[in-house]
C-alpha cells in the first residue's frame, strides 16, 4: 500500500506498536477499517458515481482509530481487571506494600523461558485479589487473563475451557494468569472435602507447564483457605507464597476474644 501511494505520512512502527497480540486477521480488519475510515471522508452522497475515481489516502489517525476499536482474541488485558483496578489503589500496611513491591520485582527479573508462580493466602476481604489484579496490571507484561470460579460458570468441561485460555495466553511472549479463589475453582466443598480432581490436576498442569525460550509465563493464584492449599500441595509448588493479613481484623477478633474469656459476651 507504501509502494502504490495509499499510504499518507503513517508511521507503521507506531501502529505496530499499538497492536500487541493482534493475529493475522486482525492487523488484516485494522487495514480494512482504516481504509473504510478513509473512503467515507471522499465519498459525496449527492455524486455516487464519482465513487470509481476515488484515490484514497490512509492518514496516521486512521489506523490508529481501526487499533483502537478492535480487541484482540489474545488482549492485553481482561476486563474483570479492568474493572477490578478502576479504583485508586492504596497499600494499607507496611507489609502489603512490600508484598507487593517483592512480587512485581520478581515478575520483572524472571527471564524468558520460564514459569513464575505466585501464591497469595489470606482471610476475605484483605484485598488478594485487587493485589493480584494491579501486580498483573502494572506487571508490563503483554497478555493478561483472569479466572474465577463465575467465568467458568455454565462449562460442563470446565477443565477444558480452562486450559484453552491458558494455552491462548503462552501464544502470546510474555502471559500472566490471575487464578482467583482456586478452591472455589476447583468447586471445593467442605462437606464432605471434596473437590473437581479433574480441574486440580488441569491446575498442576498449567504450574508446571515446559514453555519455549522466547517466552515468560506467571500464574498468581489467591485463597482464603491455606489448609487447604497445603493439603494440595499449592504452596510447595509455588514459587513464592505470601500471606495476607489485616490488622485491623486481628485487632477485632483479639478484642472479641478477650470479651468472650471475661463473659462480657
Amino acid at each position: 500500500m507504501r509502494d502504490a501511494g495509499y499510504l499518507d505520512n503513517v508511521n507503521l512502527e507506531e501502529i505496530a506498536a499499538m497492536a500487541v497480540n493482534f493475529t493475522g486477521a486482525e492487523l488484516e480488519s485494522v487495514v480494512k477499517n482504516a481504509v473504510s475510515y478513509c473512503i467515507s471522508k471522499e465519498i459525496d452522497p449527492n455524486n455516487l458515481v464519482g465513487l470509481k475515481e476515488i484515490k484514497p489516502k490512509i492518514m496516521q489517525w486512521d489506523l490508529i482509530k481501526s487499533v483502537e476499536e478492535i480487541k484482540p482474541q489474545f488482549g492485553s488485558i481482561s476486563k474483570e481487571i479492568e474493572i477490578i483496578t478502576s479504583k485508586e489503589y492504596e497499600l494499607y500496611s507496611k507489609e502489603y506494600r512490600e508484598i507487593y513491591l517483592d512480587v512485581l520485582e520478581r515478575i520483572n527479573n524472571l527471564k524468558m523461558g520460564n514459569v513464575l508462580t505466585i501464591l497469595i493466602q489470606g482471610d476475605c476481604y484483605v484485598g488478594k485479589t485487587t493485589m493480584a489484579c494491579q501486580i498483573a496490571k502494572n506487571s508490563g507484561l503483554n497478555c493478561i487473563k483472569f479466572i474465577n470460579s463465575e467465568k467458568l460458570l455454565g462449562n460442563v468441561m470446565k477443565e477444558t475451557q480452562l486450559y484453552d485460555i491458558f494455552q491462548q495466553g503462552i501464544k502470546s511472549d510474555s502471559f500472566i494468569m490471575i487464578l482467583d479463589c482456586v478452591e472455589k475453582i476447583i468447586e471445593y466443598s467442605k462437606l464432605g472435602n471434596i473437590y473437581s480432581n479433574k480441574i486440580l490436576q488441569t491446575i498442576y498442569s498449567i504450574l508446571t507447564k515446559i514453555i519455549d525460550s522466547n517466552k515468560k509465563i506467571v500464574i498468581i493464584l489467591t485463597s482464603s483457605n491455606p489448609y487447604l492449599m497445603n493439603q494440595l500441595e499449592f504452596d510447595s509448588i509455588s514459587n513464592y507464597s505470601y500471606n495476607l493479613e489485616d490488622k485491623m481484623i486481628n485487632n477485632l477478633q483479639k478484642i472479641s476474644e478477650y470479651f468472650k474469656e471475661k463473659k462480657f459476651i
